[in-house]
């Protein structure tokens, strides 16, 4: 009789985790379809405590089966289909409210004069479309393993700043997300690397079509141990002159400011909420995100005196770009500088690139800033 209640219970538990979903979340029911287009009704600020914790759930699932499958990460990379050329998108509504949510998780305070640049828009759009990435990773297709992967680098494209001002984000009317991702791996030296592509479009103004207005590329590394035969060394950096660095300002981290970001781009990975969940996974205490940091930082360099060169591009209107590398992880609370390199070490004109780093006893976070040639119109 015992062993008949908890087989009962057994079926009960997972009979109510794999419908529950589906019966509670039905806005979510397009991504357990299996089909390569996949389009959402509501957009990537709407999403629930409850939504990430059923997209979670279903990460979670994939990344146990995945584990168990040991002869994946033995096949030649460069079979491996990741996404079939499957597609995520979803309409983009914003309001004050994302604005002074965004503002309090980088300034801790609402109540701001502080400029609005193309860095501080880049890092606002990739916050409010970053839920989009996650989505795409919960989609049946998707045969990464989120929960045992992590974000390196970023990639943002600010494509027409003269749409992205702050009046125009309170309330985007047409707007929409798509998120995809590069249909094949690449072998480095840890694994394997696959790039997300999220683009944010808006409707053009008196004719059809649309207009991209940011893009970003999240490039995810998927820990694996791979047969020495394909295994390759991670691209190098950069063979130029290193470049020297001066140290332009600090700024401390507060212990919760990881829950603040968090309930802006929506990602509540436990190593970012909860100390106990990130010892768990082996580090030292919570972890800040890496976005955070950056946004955090390129605030800070607004309020510091920079060389004339660096303050134009900052302040500039035009089209920018910036790459950032995340190479340590950051515990919270922290206290971490910002550098810039010296303009004399730059190959080129310094009025079209600005290298920084944030720091905390060695270099946790690399980047750079720079003018955007070329860009969509």
């Amino acid at each position: 009789m015992i062993m008949l209640l908890l087989i009962a219970t057994i079926l009960s538990i997972a009979l109510l985790l794999w419908t529950g979903p589906r019966l509670l979340c039905p806005h979510l029911s397009p991504l357990w379809s299996g089909r390569k287009r996949v389009k959402l009704s509501f957009s990537p600020n709407q999403l629930s405590v409850y939504d990430i914790t059923v997209v979670l759930g279903q990460l979670a699932s994939r990344s146990i089966k995945r584990s168990l499958d040991v002869w994946w990460w033995y096949r030649d990379p460069e079979s491996i289909t990741l996404m079939d050329d499957s597609s995520l998108t979803m309409p983009v509504r914003t309001s004050q409210k994302d604005l002074d949510a965004y503002t309090l998780a980088v300034e801790r305070t609402t109540q701001t004069n502080a400029l609005w640049t193309g860095s501080k828009a880049m890092l606002f759009l990739s916050a409010l479309t970053e839920p989009a990435m996650l989505l795409l990773l919960a989609e049946t297709s998707c045969k990464l393993c989120p929960l045992g992967a992590v974000n390196v680098r970023n990639r943002f494209e600010l494509l027409r700043p003269d749409l992205c001002t702050e009046h125009s984000l309170k309330s985007f009317s047409g707007a929409g997300v798509t998120a995809s991702a590069s249909k094949h791996v690449r072998r480095v030296r840890r694994g394997f690397e696959v790039d997300l592509l999220l683009t944010l479009d808006i409707p053009r103004g008196g004719s059809t079509g649309t207009i991209t207005i940011f893009r970003q590329i999240f490039t995810i590394l998927q820990f694996a141990k791979l047969n020495q035969k394909i295994a390759r060394k991670d691209q190098s950096e950069s063979d130029s002159q290193p470049l020297a660095y001066t140290r332009v300002a600090s700024f401390d981290v507060e212990y919760e400011e990881p829950s603040r970001w968090a309930r802006v781009c929506k990602d509540y990975n436990p190593i970012h909420i909860s100390a106990i969940a990130a010892k768990l996974f082996g580090f030292s205490g919570k972890i800040a995100h890496g976005n955070h940091m950056v946004a955090k930082a390129l605030d800070l360099l607004e309020r510091c005196t920079l060389p004339p060169e660096y303050e134009a591009l900052y302040r500039s209107q035009d089209p920018v770009w910036m790459e950032v590398v995340f190479k340590r992880p950051i515990t919270v609370p922290a206290v971490l500088e910002v550098t810039v390199a010296k303009d004399d070490t730059i190959s080129g004109s310094c009025s079209d690139l600005m290298p920084f780093r944030i720091c905390k006893g060695g270099v946790c976070i690399e980047g750079k800033l720079g003018r955007l040639k070329d860009a969509e119109s």
